[in-house]
């Protein structure tokens, strides 16, 4: 779905850059597109800008489409260039986000939701993600627990925070964080049938949903 609405904003400019250059053929784009041609879309887009092309938004095609394709170095270089030209914008710092977790460089990663949340202290996917880059359960809670109070609906946040909540041995809380126990009960159910690695035990799961049925 985020792939499709990204797709859409990119088709959304076509309108924008045709008015700039005459060269683009939107057919061609629209094509490649369609078919998740994301390399030649890229080589495409780049045969009309130069390399030191200012604009912004045939940039950020260039990027996405790099992304896309596989070409995370070559996506990095022109989100980085974009950050340059616009900086501080989270549209782009997300997308560096994205690069450096699929390569492996968690430090840059975390280092640029930090940023976003320097930016925005409301940020709430900004939060959650941070929480997934700290290694222990004190500092996971944190993070989590702010992201929780910006958006208390979200079921993934709040079945991360009752783990973590739970592995602290802090289940009077757990409760707390959550406004709608029946689906945390589905969510633990759910990942009890899984058996996931990180699983509390079922002698605290059934305490903990003992908790979630008389609250």
């Amino acid at each position: 779905m985020k792939t499709w609405i990204t797709l859409l904003m990119l088709l959304l400019s076509f309108g924008t850059m045709t008015g700039q250059s005459a060269k683009i053929n939107t057919e061609k784009l629209l094509e490649y597109y369609e078919n998740q041609r994301y390399e030649d879309a890229a080589k495409y887009l780049q045969s009309i800008y130069t390399d030191d092309t200012q604009d912004i938004k045939a940039l950020s095609q260039i990027a996405y489409c790099n992304m896309m394709a596989g070409k995370l170095p070559e996506a990095e270089k022109g989100y980085l260039k974009i950050n340059e030209i616009q900086p501080d914008n989270p549209s782009t710092l997300f997308s560096l986000v994205s690069i450096n977790s699929r390569r492996g460089n968690a430090a840059k990663a975390k280092s640029y939701l930090q940023q976003i949340i320097r930016l925005d202290s409301m940020n709430f996917n900004a939060y959650k993600q941070l929480a997934a880059y700290e290694d222990t359960s004190d500092a996971k809670l944190r993070f989590l627990k702010k992201a929780n109070a910006l958006k208390a609906t979200d079921p993934d946040v709040a079945y991360d925070l009752s783990m973590v909540t739970v592995s602290l041995s802090n289940t009077s809380r757990l409760m707390m964080y959550y406004k709608q126990p029946s689906v945390l009960i589905r969510k633990i159910s759910h990942y009890s049938r899984l058996s996931c690695p990180y699983l509390i035990s079922w002698g605290n799961i059934s305490k903990s949903l003992q908790r979630v049925k008389n609250y």
